[in-house]
């Protein structure tokens, strides 16, 4: 039975200082200056054919990840893979812009213009945990101003779900951050319809949107929706975010997220069009099947082959 995963490691705001905020990494890391760029070698791996967000504009339209980051180094020593150049340019760039999007989102609107969009993936997993910690952590969120109002969190189920998914759904909120849970059932439109209807003050709507997702390369960090749908500001703060990224951050930082992910499941739609990705399929000594976890998968390309 799927559970909910978690891994130790130091408290969010340690590691977002130590990440996002300290310009002294490892000893063994090396700073190259190639051609106007800061360019990062660790010793034991090999710089060729390895880019960082400041090489590439569009980490989400690279074909080869492998050039970018070898799955297998989520099982190498902290200090090893803290000093892979992937993980730094992760930390140094994609994170600190994600953080930038909602501290953005802050200065726009009160707390309690806002809401996060959240349906249990590992994208929205993500999410959730940067926008509530992030938030909690600005100064604003606890001003006078803004008062004691917490941003809201709601869950559009269209279609039947994993019951796996659904109890974390439930714990993740109501017990890891002890807020309240807004479900609406349904067509999503109509949904928004009715939530826009029952909470008119709420102007912008974190999602967990990333531009490698269908009819989502258009995007930007702060998106109003279409004219014929509800009136609200989708806030985007992963949409530059790789497969891989989600992955280090929920590793990194030690998120709890929904266990079916490590049982060969790499992306989740709905009960009925989501099984497990055959790219992680491997035979076990007994010679029965077993699934390597998401997190592990080589090409993020095959990411949706566990959707129909």
């Amino acid at each position: 039975m799927f559970g909910v995963a978690t891994r130790n490691s130091s408290t969010f705001h340690e590691a977002l200082v130590a990440s996002i905020f300290s310009s002294t990494f490892s000893p063994c890391l090396r700073v190259f200056i190639c051609h106007g760029r800061e360019r990062f070698c660790h010793n034991g791996f090999r710089s060729r054919g390895m880019a960082t967000a400041e090489d590439v504009k569009d980490v989400a339209e690279l074909k080869s990840p492998k050039l970018l980051l070898d799955p297998d180094i989520f099982l190498a020593d902290e200090d090893t893979r803290k000093a892979h150049p992937y993980v730094v340019g992760f930390h140094k760039e994609r994170l600190r812009k994600a953080v930038e999007i909602v501290e953005e989102a802050l200065r726009r609107w009160k707390p309690f213009q806002l809401a996060i969009a959240f349906n249990g993936g590992k994208d929205c997993t993500v999410l959730l945990d940067l926008a509530l910690k992030a938030l909690r952590n600005a100064k604003a969120y606890s001003s006078a101003e803004n008062g004691s109002a917490k941003i809201s969190i709601v869950y559009f189920r269209s279609r039947p779900q994993f019951s796996a998914l659904e109890d974390f759904i439930k714990k993740k909120v109501n017990e890891e951050f002890s807020q309240e849970l807004l479900t609406y059932n349904g067509d999503l439109k109509e949904s928004l319809e009715r939530f826009k209807r029952e909470h008119p003050q709420i102007e912008g709507i974190f999602m967990g949107t990333r531009c490698k997702d269908p009819s989502s390369k258009h995007l930007s960090s702060f998106s109003p929706t279409d004219p014929s749908w509800p009136a609200f500001v989708r806030i985007l703060p992963i949409l530059h975010f790789s497969y891989h990224d989600v992955w280090l951050y929920l590793r990194e930082f030690g998120v709890s997220y929904c266990g079916i992910y490590d049982e060969g499941y790499t992306s989740i739609g709905w009960e009925g069009n989501t099984f497990r990705n055959p790219k992680l399929k491997r035979t076990a000594p007994d010679g029965g099947v077993v699934y390597k976890p998401a997190y592990l998968l080589d090409d993020s390309d095959d990411e949706r082959c566990s959707r129909e």
